[in-house]
């Protein structure tokens, strides 16, 4: 997966116009109300293979939450929100590339949309499940 995933992300996603209102950030604490952030879930290896040469493929699966932190007396406009997202999300073609070879086999979908916490501050946290395939290629040091 690239380095700078999470950054890419982060920052595709904040171009999605049912989020075009929240303030993205990479703090490791949680976004603050009105915010949103995206937290890595694990990479998981689907498939391994070897070449001859000593070259490595792998079709990884990985998991991120899209977490949102929303005023709880608009619960309703925030389940459309989520619901939004997700459809925007699975409409597109466009994400950051999380792989460094075959482009044309890599997703990203979402799915998941709900409420994570109640909050006793009049916010609510809502997560939504991203879920990206795709394929690194590692070939073997020439030395």
């Amino acid at each position: 997966m690239t380095q700078t995933a999470i950054r890419d992300l982060t920052a595709w996603l904040s171009a999605a116009p049912p989020l075009a209102d929240i303030a993205f950030t990479t703090d490791a604490l949680g976004p603050a109300p009105g915010g949103g952030g995206v937290y890595p879930q694990g990479v998981e290896v689907l498939k391994r293979t070897e070449n001859l040469c000593g070259g490595v493929t792998l079709r990884c699966r990985a998991v991120f939450l899209v977490r949102l932190v929303l005023p709880s007396a608009a619960a309703a406009d925030n389940a459309d929100r989520l619901l939004a997202v997700q459809r925007w999300v699975n409409s597109r073609r466009d994400h950051p590339r999380l792989g460094n070879a075959e482009p044309h086999r890599e997703t990203l979908t979402a799915g998941e949309g709900r409420l994570e916490q109640a909050g006793a501050e009049g916010t609510d946290r809502y997560i939504v499940r991203l879920t990206a395939e795709f394929t690194d290629k590692e070939e073997p040091d020439e030395n």
